[in-house]
């Protein structure tokens, strides 16, 4: 009998661990291929990225920018690209008179002219967009989407085992993000919503008041307060969501172990994690940015000459190098 517990014990153990490093695998793997949330076409490598929030640059697993010309370029993943190149023919076609892009982990959407959307990324059935008209903004995270209508209201798409694609009821909404199992909104009167993945409290944000802006990452949330400061609701694993001293900040982009900040005078902000002892983003001589991506890998900032800087783990599948008309926002 002793023998017997001791061999149920051992393989109760066993599962316990490969229940662990699953978690911990799953975990590394959202935090490099989600975004800070910010966006993508291509008529070279197609891509996707993570900030959440639709702007002309975006940095997932790929960087996306827009050109001034509504096409997209894309650097990165070249397993990716050729995935969604097969996977949706038409895709390609339809990337065209582009006003905003927003990558996520496992998506990629495409804002255009007439308010409708493209997406493209690793899902198994197609969407429904049949709903999406009159779309204003678009945001991606890992394995959702979300649209804000002209009207105020969202709509959703994805993977809702986590309840993020619970915003049917929501009303007077002027800006949304999408993060990792969960999503934000922004209300008219400042305040803010949320719904989905809570475990690290990431959706304690009802007292949040006077939001001008609005970043869902991967286990927090951040938002910007009408005086430039930075709020932030989740996880602090590695003490690197310190922004008690900044000031003057116009955007925000939350990755898994990193937040980037834009400051009105087109200078960056990041608060790493402790481990990276402050010297792996290296932001500080950075000037003339007018919009932020992060994916906690790498930031991307955009200039006012169109052209891209990228700080980080930057590897030989990113080239950027000729990117110089990507309009700005």
């Amino acid at each position: 009998m002793d023998k017997i517990n001791t061999n149920i014990k051992k393989k109760i153990t066993l599962i316990a661990i490969v229940v662990a490093v699953t978690a911990v695998l799953t975990t590394l793997f959202i935090a490099f291929f989600m975004s800070g949330q910010d966006v993508t076409v291509v008529d070279e490598p197609l891509a996707l990225s993570a900030s959440g929030e639709s702007t002309t640059i975006s940095v997932g697993s790929n960087i996306v920018g827009i050109r001034k010309d509504g096409t997209v370029v894309s650097t990165g993943d070249d397993y990716l690209t050729a995935y969604v190149a097969k996977t949706h023919e038409s895709f390609d076609a339809d990337l065209h008179d582009i006003t905003a892009v927003s990558a996520g982990g496992e998506l990629l959407i495409g804002l255009k002219e007439d308010g409708t959307v493209v997406v493209g990324g690793f899902f198994l059935d197609p969407f429904d967009l049949s709903d999406w008209r009159d779309i204003v903004a678009v945001s991606a995270g890992f394995n959702h989407i979300v649209g804000l209508k002209s009207n105020g209201t969202v709509v959703s798409e994805g993977i809702n085992s986590q309840g993020p694609l619970e915003v049917s009821e929501w009303r007077d909404i002027v800006a949304v993000s999408a993060g990792a199992g969960h999503t934000v909104g922004l209300k008219s009167d400042g305040t803010v919503v949320a719904v989905g993945l809570n475990d690290d409290s990431q959706l304690d944000v009802s007292d949040w008041r006077d939001i001008v802006a609005v970043s869902a990452g991967v286990h927090k949330t951040l938002g910007i307060k009408s005086d430039g400061t930075v709020v932030v609701a989740g996880n602090d694993y590695y003490d690197q969501i310190d922004v008690s001293d900044w000031r003057d900040i116009v955007a925000v982009s939350a990755g898994a172990y990193l937040i980037v900040g834009l400051k009105s005078d087109g200078t960056v902000v990041a608060a790493e994690p402790t481990w990276s002892d402050g010297e792996q983003f290296n932001v500080s001589d950075w000037r003339n940015i007018v919009a932020i991506s992060t994916n906690s890998a790498i930031i991307v900032g955009l200039k006012t000459d169109g052209t891209v800087v990228v700080e980080g783990n930057v590897y030989d599948t990113f080239d950027y190098s000729e990117w110089r008309d990507i309009r700005l926002p």
